[in-house]
């Protein structure tokens, strides 16, 4: 018995089977990348302006503990206080000469070798929208209420919105071929104080 199947049935089972077979070749090595934390990146006390986005750089050591090279694929930092919008800016070096190399998208991207460990450069971005946002929120809450206990408490919970920390324990994300690796970043030390914010940082990946 012969079956006969329409050319747009065709086409589908063929982007099934390309699909599968994409999905079987990302997946190819991934278990035997794995890119370990050396070193942490320290504390950070440092003081930043007061108009929201400033800046500074963090850097850590990872090493590929794996028997595949590791492409990055991108890099963010996360948390309380910093800008959650961004892919950082990021430099992967080893003994300050910066490691790349064409994977297979045609696209440089930064490498980790097999056995090697590197040093990850990032360029962290502070934002206080959120923060600002809050208190603001329980400003105008306290502001608009009439009634006088309730507008008691309203006022209360404005000051505690106003105490609390604008930065606080955040995260280096660090994606690659592997997995991911999440970083720990103590910004707990940072304290807006300057009037200025930092000049734009230029991170020469050396590509």
């Amino acid at each position: 018995m012969k079956f006969i199947i329409s050319e747009q049935e065709k086409q589908r089972i063929l982007e099934m089977h390309q699909n599968a077979s994409s999905r079987q070749y990302l997946m190819e090595g991934l278990g035997n990348t794995t890119l370990a934390l050396v070193t942490g990146p320290a504390a950070v006390n440092r003081t930043v302006c007061s108009t929201g986005m400033d800046q500074f750089l963090v850097t850590c050591t990872v090493k590929n503990t794996g028997t595949e090279i590791a492409y990055i694929t991108r890099i963010g930092v996360f948390g309380k206080g910093l800008s959650t919008d961004q892919l950082t800016d990021h430099k992967v070096s080893i003994g300050g000469v910066s490691k790349h190399s064409n994977h297979d998208n045609g696209e440089e991207q930064a490498i980790v070798p097999v056995g090697k460990t590197a040093t990850v450069t990032v360029i962290a971005k502070t934002s206080l929208t959120s923060w600002n946002s809050t208190v603001q929120y329980a400003y105008d809450k306290w502001v608009a209420e009439r009634n006088p206990t309730t507008k008691a408490t309203l006022k209360k919970e404005w000051e505690a919105a106003r105490a609390e920390p604008k930065f606080g324990n955040n995260i280096i994300y660090i994606e690659y071929n592997g997995g991911a690796l999440r970083v720990p970043l103590d910004t707990a030390g940072l304290v807006v104080g300057n009037t200025t914010c930092e000049a734009a940082i230029d991170l020469a990946r050396g590509f």
